[in-house]
């Protein structure tokens, strides 16, 4: 009889073990997505789309490039030449203790990249919520989220440094 209650939070910890690997297996899946077709934002939760929305319009009305926010920047893939073969070379996609997803690679073999991407999941649907550049710092020295850049846009009309 008293094994009864023990069983049961033996499944239900498995369960919750499973279900985990299950949502990290869906962000790694959605993560190399992303880098094949070189886009983020149709993944994108619903803030993130307003935010990058309303930013793209003032950063269109402010610079002619439109701030240079450009999603396969983001991704490290510089003018966007993903599909120029072999752009990523010893790509490892890896969940971090804190439910981040980071993607590191080497760009046409000689330049490294990491990135970072904020995903929820629910069950083996994920989307993203901030995709970070570590190579790219914003004015007040955070790297560079590129949510953080669109909402600099949004309240101070300009575009954010590159740095």
């Amino acid at each position: 009889m008293k094994k009864w209650p023990y069983m049961l939070f033996i499944s239900a910890a498995l369960l919750g073990v499973n279900g985990a690997w299950a949502d990290n297996a869906a962000k790694i899946q959605l993560v190399k997505k992303i880098h094949k077709e070189g886009q983020f934002l149709k993944y994108a939760d619903p803030e993130l789309k307003k935010i990058a929305r309303q930013g793209d319009k003032i950063a269109r009305q402010v610079d002619e490039l439109g701030c240079e926010m450009v999603e396969h920047y983001y991704l490290g893939e510089s003018n966007g030449d993903l599909n120029d073969s072999p752009a990523i070379q010893k790509h490892k996609v890896t969940v971090m203790p804190n439910g981040w997803v980071r993607s590191r690679y080497m760009f046409h073999g000689v330049e490294p990249r990491d990135i970072r991407f904020d995903l929820a999941c629910t069950g083996k649907r994920c989307v993203v919520r901030d995709v970070v550049n570590r190579d790219v710092f914003t004015d007040d020295g955070h790297q560079g989220s590129f949510k953080r850049r669109f909402q600099y846009i949004i309240k101070h009309k300009r575009c954010p440094a590159w740095t």
